[in-house]
């Protein structure tokens, strides 16, 4: 069987989207599937994550994403698919599958919307909400990370909203929080530096506390339009030794296992992929009580704490840090409940999702 993966961007870009792609993509063609990805990177560009040699890689160039370039390489990229000859196509993100959506739409081949962006993230961008909606009605199906971010879309998708949970990979070296032989601790946080990733209020919580925990350090593990202004905070809070923002990089497990805390300011989140991975990697975690990715991976006050927000979020994230960092008991009965991962973290049970999601459109 014949599928057939698009996505914008492989190059470079180190988001879970990318990453579930490129781990599912390997695992089904493990299991004997012929595996196609089209996007529109260079030609010779590799992947920020390791695709294996089995997987066939389609770039089509072209950098532009403004309109109205835009439809033209994304029905360049419906050609490409097309002349593939697939039995199925999955669309990753709204930048992909709203368009191939209308172009797959009067074709025999069936397309899957995957959405990993909350409900949430659409307030205010009407024209984008409703292309989605659009777009996902004249698709096969549309998959979310989680029932509860599928109910968010009920109204809309009420037949066609299909769970296929992020795979979780084992972190093989595990953390050792508050290791004796340190001389410092790591605090870190790891994502797109972007505004609903809410770096600004982790730097500010952090600053808040700095002067009663000497030894703690921030580690800010990301990329993104935001980072020259997170610099200038770091600068002006003069935190420029004790707070780090470092670019994205390949080596994270190996951040996870020096580190000794996870934290996790964001608003929202579709999933909570790297948190997840923290915990596996045997580290407390911290995020907010009203983030909905975030909630449902942290059990407060025993794999971590979920944090209520208040109208200044800093300080309420100041003030749980500050309680959790005098407890050193609490931080280590912690790590060690974050290694009991759920089934549903494990990829062969991810994967057993797919191929139930496969036949089911496949035969509808």
């Amino acid at each position: 069987m014949r599928l057939v993966f698009c996505i914008q961007y492989l190059d470079g870009i180190s988001g879970g989207a990318e990453r579930v792609l490129a781990s599912v993509a390997n695992g089904l063609v493990k299991r004997g599937y012929d595996i196609d990805i089209v996007t529109f990177d260079r030609s010779g560009a590799k992947s920020f994550y390791n695709l294996s040699d089995q997987v066939r890689l389609h770039q089509l160039g072209g950098c532009g994403s403004m309109l109205p370039s835009r439809p033209v390489r994304i029905f360049k990229m419906m050609r490409c698919a097309r002349n593939l000859h697939p039995d199925l196509v999955f669309a990753f993100l709204p930048s992909t599958f709203v368009l191939l959506s209308f172009y797959f739409w009067p074709t025999n081949i069936k397309l899957v919307c995957c959405e990993h962006i909350l409900r949430e993230w659409y307030k205010g961008q009407l024209f984008k909400y409703i292309m989605v909606s659009l777009a996902g009605n004249l698709s096969s199906g549309v998959t979310f990370l989680s029932e509860a971010i599928a109910r968010d879309y009920t109204l809309i998708f009420n037949k066609k909203k299909i769970i296929l949970r992020n795979p979780v990979r084992e972190i093989k070296k595990k953390a050792q929080p508050l290791a004796n032989q340190k001389k410092n601790f790591t605090m870190l946080a790891v994502g797109r530096l972007v505004e609903f990733k809410d770096h600004k209020t982790l730097i500010d919580a952090f600053s808040f506390i700095a002067d009663e925990f000497p030894n703690w350090r921030l580690k800010i593990i990301g990329e993104g339009h935001l980072r020259g202004g997170l610099d200038h905070q770091i600068s002006a809070y003069r935190m420029e030794d004790k707070i780090q923002i470092q670019t994205a990089t390949h080596e994270i497990e190996a951040e996870y296992a020096d580190a000794d805390l996870f934290v996790i300011p964001s608003l929202y989140e579709g999933f909570g992929l790297v948190t997840a991975e923290a915990l596996s990697a045997g580290l407390p975690c911290v995020g907010f009580k009203d983030c909905e990715g975030t909630n449902k991976i942290i059990k407060n006050d025993i794999n971590g704490v979920l944090v209520e927000a208040t109208e200044n979020r800093a300080e309420a994230l100041a003030d749980a840090l500050s309680r959790l960092l005098r407890d050193e008991k609490k931080m280590s009965d912690m790590g060690k409940e974050g290694l009991k991962r759920p089934e549903y973290f494990e990829l062969d049970y991810v994967l057993d999702r797919w191929e139930e999601t496969i036949n089911s459109v496949l035969k509808s």
